[in-house]
């Protein structure tokens, strides 16, 4: 297949994970693609408007659908907060070909959702302990760095806590 064909179903294209997470930051920021940063600025940063703030923000409101009931991401959404989120499920490339029982599981995400302050990218490479799904398998770690991260950085949940949370935060 030619590149042009492969690009339309996501293969042909390779990037790292740090990336991929820089490229949503022109969805959680409206638009503007911001440069790489690991730890809190002083100053903001001050980014490339890359497409239209309607967009991204339609993107997003599209992407909590993922996490949501019937979604593909469903391991990975933090109880009290809505979280937008994609899920990636790849054949690896080995020895020039794609291979069938290689795979790359990917979870990538944001919340809250509305007025995103954290992204957060999971990915495995060659899962094999419960399946190769990016939901399945990248969720779960997803959920807890996303939850632990929200919970240090002392973000307020955006919808109601479950009776489980509610217990878990009391003890």
């Amino acid at each position: 297949l030619s590149n042009r064909a492969t690009m339309s179903f996501g293969y042909g294209l390779q990037l790292s994970l740090l990336q991929l997470a820089r490229a949503y930051t022109a969805l959680t920021h409206d638009g503007v693609l911001l440069p790489v940063s690991f730890e809190k600025q002083a100053v903001a940063p001050q980014g490339k408007r890359i497409f239209k703030e309607s967009t991204a923000r339609e993107v997003r409101n599209l992407m909590v659908s993922v996490t949501e009931p019937g979604g593909t991401g469903t391991a990975g959404a933090v109880d009290g907060f809505d979280v937008g989120a994609k899920t990636g499920t790849a054949r690896k490339f080995v020895n020039g070909r794609y291979a069938d029982n290689k795979h790359i599981a990917t979870f990538i995400g944001f919340a809250p959702a509305k007025n995103p302050r954290v992204i957060v990218a999971v990915t495995i490479d060659e899962p094999t302990a419960h399946g190769y799904y990016g939901g399945v398998v990248t969720g779960p770690p997803f959920k807890k760095i996303m939850g632990g991260s929200l919970n240090i950085l002392g973000i307020s949940p955006t919808k109601p806590l479950t009776a489980a949370a509610v217990k878990k935060r009391l003890n």
